[in-house]
Formats: structure tokens, sequence, C-alpha cells
């Protein structure tokens, strides 16, 4: 795109660039941010005397999570939206100038609505840390463990507003360049159901979250309204989740749906025509063109099974019952905890 970009990258974009550059794999960098967070929290819990110094606290162990899902998501994401553009572009080969520009939205958050995402996660917990120090764990005491565990929760903690921001903006993006196709080729879908997998794989990330939210709060909850806040939370999630996986795919599906049935009218119009040629054929005893007409009666009731076979949206039954099964197995055994949890 040059220089012409609609706004300047974010923070987000300069940290996720400047890992892709380096010589080593993501996931490998993705494993040792998690590593120098697990390691940064135990420092803190080892000065303030909380956990004795060198014990491994399983607590952190999980928590060190919170600090890189955020960035891997936003990564696979990156990486996904190129790879479903680079094989939509043939689809629309004299509008490239457009789809660069909706590549370089798909995949840069405007720098101007992440910092300012950060700066209000950045006062919301710093008020939080303030008035309740608690809020970090019970016994911290010492400036170090504070300004280590600002920096790590805000690090992490910044990642959930951009990640909902970018989840629910790339949803019009993918309706939008889909709006880039003027003529739908019923035997050339491949690369109209490229999105399907940065739709999937968006989706995925949202039932990670929901599982990882879920079952760090396996413990009976204390009240009612520990029941309701944790309903509240996790419902982005399972909507996302769902609107994710579906919605930016419902237009194409739907112009899909559309053009095949257009298809198989066009092909009842010419089995309509074929039968009264053939019917004349018939009444003239001229048995040689009525045994062609058959023939191609019969590539046009081949052409109609084709035809019907299309599939109008990129996966198959079974993968949409995966996926329903992942968003409410996790939300079953948790209402399961917490009915038995008060009844027993």
């Amino acid at each position: 795109m040059g220089n012409n970009k609609p706004y300047p990258p974010s923070w987000v974009d300069r940290f996720t660039d400047w890992l892709d550059s380096l010589p080593v794999p993501n996931w490998l960098l993705i494993i040792l941010v998690y590593m120098i967070a697990v390691l940064s929290f135990h420092i803190g819990v080892w000065i303030d005397g909380v956990t004795p110094f060198g014990e491994i606290d399983d607590y952190w162990l999980v928590n060190g999570i919170w600090a890189v899902i955020g960035v891997s998501f936003l990564l696979v994401l990156d990486q996904t939206a190129n790879k479903a553009i680079d094989k939509f572009a043939v689809l629309v080969p004299k509008k490239k100038a457009e789809l660069e520009s909706l590549r370089y939205q798909m995949t840069t958050i405007p720098a101007g609505v992440a910092l300012a995402l950060t700066l209000v996660m950045a006062i919301v917990l710093a008020v939080a840390l303030y008035f309740d120090p608690s809020f970090a764990y019970v016994g911290i005491s010492s400036p170090i463990s504070y300004f280590i565990f600002y920096v790590l929760v805000v690090f992490s903690y910044s990642f959930a507003p951009l990640m909902l921001y970018q989840g629910f903006r790339q949803l019009g993006l993918v309706v939008k360049t889909y709006r880039l196709v003027d003529q739908i080729n019923l035997f050339h879908l491949q690369p109209l159901y490229a999105f399907s997998g940065l739709t999937m794989t968006s989706s995925f990330f949202w039932v990670v979250l929901l599982n990882l939210n879920l079952f760090s709060n396996l413990e009976a909850s204390s009240s009612a309204t520990d029941v309701i806040l944790s309903w509240i939370i996790n419902a982005p999630y399972i909507l996302l989740a769902f609107v994710t996986f579906i919605v930016p795919l419902w237009g194409i599906h739907r112009r899909i749906q559309n053009r095949k049935e257009a298809a198989i009218e066009e092909n009842g119009i010419q089995i309509e025509k074929a039968h009264q040629i053939l019917y004349r054929l018939l009444n003239k005893a001229d048995y040689k063109q009525t045994a062609d007409m058959e023939k191609s009666l019969a590539s046009l009731y081949k052409m109609r099974e084709q035809i019907e076979k299309v599939p109008t949206w990129p996966w198959n039954p079974g993968t949409l019952r995966g996926f329903l099964s992942a968003v409410f197995l996790p939300l079953g055994i948790w209402l399961t905890q917490q009915i038995l949890s008060r009844f027993l």
C-alpha cells in the first residue's frame, strides 16, 4: 500500500511486527514470553515472602497464560487473514488496491484506538490496585512487587478490549471484502471459502477464552451474584464465538445459495425444452436423433445433480457439531458444578 495507509499502526501491531522480524518461530517466542511472565510473578511473591523462595506456585503457572493469550490471538489472526486474502485475490484481480486496503485494516488496529483502550485499562487497574492491594495477591507489599504485577497485568489485560474490538471489527471487514466479488462461479468456490479459516480461528480463540474463564472458576461460587457475574463476563465470548463463526460467511452463503437456485432453475428450463424436442422426435419416429436427445437429457440431469451437490457453506455439518460441543460442553460442566455445590 506504500504510504497510503488509512491510519498508523498501533503499539500492538508494532510489537507483533517486531516478533515476526525475529529469527525465531513465533510459537517459541510465545513460550518465552510466558516463561518471563511466570518468573516475574514468582519473583514478586518470593520478594514478599508469600511463597518460599524457589518454590513454584501452580496459581501463577496458570495465570501466566493470560500474558500470552492476547498476543497469540492477534498474531495467529493476522497470519490467517493474510493467507485468506492471498487465496481470495484470484477472484478480484482488478480490485487489488481495494483488497490491499482491506488487508491492512484486517491486520492492523488503529493506533489511537489501541492507545485509548490501553490507557483506560491502565487507569482502571491502577485504581483497583490502589484501593485493594489484594487484587494482586494477599500479602503484596514490596514496591518491586507492585511494579512487576502492575506492568504484567496492564500488558495482559490491555489485550482483552483490543481482542474484542478487533474481533467485532473483522466481522464487518470480511463482509466488505466479499462485496468485491461481482460474479459467483459455482464450480470455482474455494477462493470464496478462504475466510472460513479466519472465522474458525477467531471462534476457536473465543472458545479457548471461555474454557479458561470457566475452568479457572470451578470452585463453588459464594453467592448467586457471583454466578450472575460469571455469566455476564463470559457472555461476550459466547456471543463472539457464534457470531464470528457464522455471520461473516452468511452474506456469501446467501449469494452462493441464490446463484445455485438460479442455476437449478436454468437447468430446469433446459430440461423442459429437451423434453419437448424429445416428444417431437418420438412422434416423428426419428429414433437416431431421439437417442442423441436422450443422451443430452441425461447430461442435463447429471449436471443438475452436480449443481445440487455444490456446498453453500465452507464446512460440513460435523464441523458445526464440533463447534457447538466446544461451546456448550464447558458451559454444561460449569453449570452442573454450580448446581451440585448448592444442593450437595
